[in-house]
């Protein structure tokens, strides 16, 4: 592993695309957020089932690399942008029906998300397209056929306490 480390400005290589770093979003234990540009290479169009769109993933002077679509924030942070209070039933209905579309696909292909909460459903620019959200973070995802029964599949916050 190199000493290479991620900073505004720096290029990002993969075997087709070239992504320059325009800012760094977080950190995380194992792994550096970055919002990039693609500079070279092809570029996927979104698709229609509200789930983040992953573009591709490489290794660039030895560290693994995922390149996925930007959002404009989590649920959970607009939330608390809006000091929590409610959102009216026209506000909440775009987000719900999209949610359970991006379930509904996972469902078609045998996963379980298992990490749903406000900071894994993004708002995709809710500037322009107010309420598009899509789904992130399958982290903890799993195929259905290797669940079993009462196992906890669910994020921990929102277990049952017995």
């Amino acid at each position: 592993m190199s000493d290479f480390r991620l900073a505004t400005g720096s290029e990002i290589f993969s075997r087709s695309t070239t992504y320059t770093v325009q800012s760094i979003l977080g950190q995380g234990s194992f792994s550096t957020i970055a919002k990039c540009t693609n500079i070279k290479g092809r570029v996927l169009d979104s698709d229609k089932s509200n789930i983040l769109q992953w573009d591709k993933a490489f290794t660039d002077r030895g560290h693994f690399c995922l390149a996925f679509e930007h959002f404009d924030k989590s649920l959970h942070d607009f939330m608390k942008e809006k000091y929590l209070e409610s959102l009216l039933l026209r506000e909440i209905r775009p987000i719900i029906q999209q949610v359970a579309n991006a379930l509904d696909h996972l469902k078609t292909i045998g996963m379980i998300h298992a990490d749903l909460k406000l900071d894994n459903v993004m708002l995709v620019d809710h500037e322009h397209q107010p309420y598009k959200v899509k789904v992130i973070d399958f982290g903890l995802a799993g195929d259905v056929s290797a669940t079993r029964l009462g196992s906890n599949i669910q994020t921990h916050p929102f277990r049952l306490r017995r």
